[in-house]
């Protein structure tokens, strides 16, 4: 069967997951960056991906989202948890780049929120 040709695409904007997150190790510290657009709807492959790869032993995490377009509340709900969750584990877990509304939206769920550059 073919597809109709008014068939809805996906918005070019819609990166896979594996693109829009991405751990790096940064010396003793990894870091876990987020780019683009993310919602409730990435919200699981997100989760395995933090899951996965938050396995390994790290005494300090940076959460970037300095690359970050647009993220909905349910979206940053999740990243309060990975934050939680990897303090759990004996992290240091730092949020770097939310400013404007993702600082906003970090605020109203408690989490204090670091503005400036992204240490080097």
């Amino acid at each position: 069967a073919c597809p109709h040709p008014m068939s809805p695409s996906p918005p070019p904007s819609a990166a896979p997951v594996s693109e829009r997150v991405r751990w790096e190790r940064a010396g003793d510290a990894l870091e876990l960056r987020l780019r683009g657009e993310l919602s409730l709807e990435e919200g699981q492959e997100l989760w395995s991906s933090v899951r996965g790869f938050g396995d390994e032993a790290a005494p300090t995490v940076r959460i970037d989202l300095s690359e970050v377009e647009r993220i909905d509340g349910a979206a940053m709900a999740l990243v309060v948890q990975v934050k939680g969750e990897l303090e759990e584990r004996g992290a240091q877990v730092e949020i770097l780049g939310a400013d404007g509304s993702r600082g906003e939206l970090l605020r109203l769920y408690g989490v204090t929120v670091r503005l400036g550059p992204v240490p080097v």
